[in-house]
């Protein structure tokens, strides 16, 4: 979890569940303009399933370290202001979502 700090424009790793230390370790914030490239006011799930989108990730070198295949990133809104966003990881093998799936 990313919890987000309008005095920097920028969102903070927080917390996780299940990742290697080393996750916590590393992790890097993430910018908002980063963050918009991927979830904004219209988008607020956003699914990233191959090794070319990961890679242009802040962390990419961490997620690919760490054999992670698949990565959903969901925004936190609280009375429609972003707060921070959550990513859910599957490791190992690429995981393919239907469009129902996916929205």
């Amino acid at each position: 979890m990313f919890l987000y700090d309008d005095i920097t424009d920028t969102f903070f790793h927080s917390a996780s569940r299940g990742l290697s230390s080393i996750y916590d370790e590393k992790v890097r914030p993430v910018s908002r303009e980063v963050y918009k490239k991927y979830l904004n006011d219209e988008k607020s799930v956003s699914l990233i399933n191959d090794s070319k989108g990961i890679s242009r990730l802040v962390n990419a070198d961490l997620y690919e370290s760490l054999r992670m295949k698949t990565i959903a990133i969901a925004s936190m809104l609280r009375e429609n202001n972003i707060v921070g966003f959550i990513q859910v990881i599957w490791f190992d093998k690429k995981q393919i979502f239907g469009r129902n799936e996916s929205e």
